[in-house]
């Protein structure tokens, strides 16, 4: 880790944010685990802040031509997806608007590291 990600794993730790902890890349040892008080050993262990879910938002339309179901493209919020819905509607008709969270595995490398 450089200096500057120990410093912002730490500076959220002390604003209250999760953190999680692995022996470093070089160890057997990949798992990421949740860990209360962090002991900052840097050369022993990696840390980072406990990754968040995403949210994405996907437009489901039926084709005008023959009503066969098609997707739009994942959105990472709402207005974009109903801006990509305004833009589709010559060709499609618009059925429903899907909110989707990703789901994280706990070895998940996905957040900050």
């Amino acid at each position: 880790m450089t200096l500057d990600e120990m410093i912002e794993v730490m500076q959220a730790f002390k604003e209250g944010g999760l953190i999680e902890c692995r022996r470093n890349p070089h160890s057997s040892e990949t798992v990421w685990e949740f860990v209360k008080t962090p002991i900052w050993n840097f050369f022993q262990f990696d840390y980072r802040v406990k990754p968040k879910p995403k949210d994405y938002w996907l437009n489901v339309y039926e084709m005008k031509k023959n009503g066969l179901l098609s997707f739009g493209d994942l959105c990472p919020n709402r207005k974009e997806a109903l801006i990509n819905r305004a833009q589709q509607c010559s060709t499609v008709r618009a059925i429903k608007l899907l909110h989707l969270r990703e789901v994280l595995d706990d070895n998940d490398e996905g957040g900050e590291s």
